[in-house]
């Protein structure tokens, strides 16, 4: 609009705007910033859904892969802070798009592996194969891809013939007490769970 009327961007704000769409506007900015430090606070905690302003887990989950995005690594303190606490720095990307040999590197918690075990259970029970295998157009995942990562830890953590080089790749001995409290901690978080209802579209919403 400025440029289309020659005039400058302060006179656009102060004449041609409503002041209810400039006051929505930064209220939107000030609600937003708020919740990136209470996500920053609270990542690990059983009640992060409850403090945020969002009403549902994948509101809340698409919040916190936007600020993945927009707050990429070295460009500010609250940069660092972000990517380091909501799960570290993304992968450069590689001019071929080939995906290159490595290792996983998975920050656990009880709380996090209970809601991965959580929601491993749910979407095997509720979705069909073809809703497994379908990737998420925004963050580039499939529910399959946790639901194997599920079966992954459970299997390391309740079979006793695990080779030493695999056991000390997922460091064992602190997995196996990390899962143990995750299985105490997962029916409070099935029961959380329990009224979410998963559409047989969602992927393509």
């Amino acid at each position: 609009m400025s440029r289309r009327l020659g005039n400058s961007y302060r006179v656009v704000i102060e004449h041609y705007l409503p002041p209810a769409l400039l006051h929505a506007w930064n209220t939107r900015i000030i609600r937003r910033f708020q919740n990136t430090l209470i996500v920053l606070a609270a990542c690990t905690e059983d009640y992060l859904l409850d403090v945020t302003d969002f009403s549902t887990m994948a509101d809340l989950q698409h919040f916190i892969a936007q600020l993945i995005f927009d707050y990429p690594s070295r460009t500010s303190p609250l940069a660092e802070e972000v990517q380091v606490r909501l799960g570290g720095l993304l992968p450069d990307q590689q001019s071929d798009n080939k995906l290159l040999p490595g290792v996983l590197n998975v920050r656990l918690s009880a709380t996090g592996l209970s809601y991965l075990y959580a929601f491993s259970d749910l979407a095997v029970r509720t979705l069909k194969s073809d809703e497994l295998h379908r990737v998420d157009v925004q963050s580039k995942l499939a529910p399959v891809q946790f639901v194997d990562l599920a079966k992954l830890l459970r299997h390391a953590c309740e079979n006793n013939e695990i080779r030493a080089e695999l056991s000390e790749l997922l460091d064992l001995p602190q997995l196996r007490q990390i899962h143990e409290q995750a299985l105490v901690k997962q029916p409070v978080v099935d029961e959380k769970i329990s009224k979410l209802v998963i559409y047989s579209h969602w992927g393509s919403q």
